[in-house]
């Protein structure tokens, strides 16, 4: 199991729908109203997949370092709004703009999907955008530690829509500075919530710097929960309620 799945065993909810969408690097696993889930809705969803990442592709051809860079990059204002979305994600949390690519592109498509779609609960490699009007639970996995597939998070109807984005130091492909079993963010928007689980979980080596690095991330404007994972220790702040799962 890796950090790609960590948010895939969220508690089973029978009126969605899932389907994957896979452009690339990108693999998307989306859930929506059972009704609107289409062949028509689908196609469509995958059509924007490919636009929005297009968008981030042309502009790196232009603009390199948008890939490469660790620090915030002026973004110029005729970029295409993905960009500009994760330039100022990054820049909030003083990491790349890269570190939001995740979850900007699950919040571009979601705010797309929310046109016609009620419930939508996008992850992408284990960044979520989450809309909807019921409660619900979302199970984290912490690599090893004792509270994989025990813990979950409870997303009342009232928050969303929002952003739940996972950084680790431990599993997972995703460049990090750190050594965190797991750093997840909540925050008002998919990018920063991505970007700031990124800069968060770059913060913690030990156990020691976790509650540290929740003060860095809760004073980040836009963020709303943070819950940290080193080994046996936890740490959390915020509007966020931990459940058993």
């Amino acid at each position: 199991m890796t950090a790609i799945n960590a948010y895939r065993y969220f508690k089973k909810s029978t009126d969605l729908k899932t389907f994957t969408l896979h452009e690339k690097e990108t693999h998307l696993r989306i859930s929506v109203d059972r009704e609107i889930c289409t062949e028509s809705f689908i196609s469509n969803s995958h059509d924007s997949l490919f636009r929005l990442r297009s968008d981030i592709e042309n502009y790196i051809k232009a603009h390199h370092n948008f890939r490469s860079s660790f620090k915030p990059l002026n973004i110029p204002t005729n970029a295409p709004p993905i960009v500009k979305c994760m330039g100022d994600a990054a820049r909030a949390a003083d990491v790349g703009p890269m570190a939001a690519v995740a979850g900007a592109i699950a919040e571009a498509l979601g705010d797309e999907l929310n046109k016609s779609a009620k419930e939508i609960i996008i992850e992408n490699g284990g960044d979520l955008y989450i809309q909807t009007s019921r409660k619900r639970v979302i199970g984290i996995f912490a690599s090893r530690t004792k509270f994989s597939y025990q813990l979950g998070l409870e997303i009342p109807e009232s928050s969303s829509p929002l952003g739940l984005c996972t950084s680790s130091g431990t599993i997972g492909s995703s460049i990090s500075l750190g050594q965190a079993d797991a750093v997840v963010i909540q925050a008002k928007t998919a990018s920063l919530a991505d970007a700031v689980a990124t800069a968060t979980a770059n913060k913690v080596q030990t156990s020691e710097d976790l509650h540290p690095a929740i003060e860095f991330a809760n004073k980040i404007p836009g963020v709303t929960g943070v819950l940290a994972i080193k080994g046996a220790a936890l740490a959390a702040w915020g509007d966020m309620k931990l459940v058993k799962i």
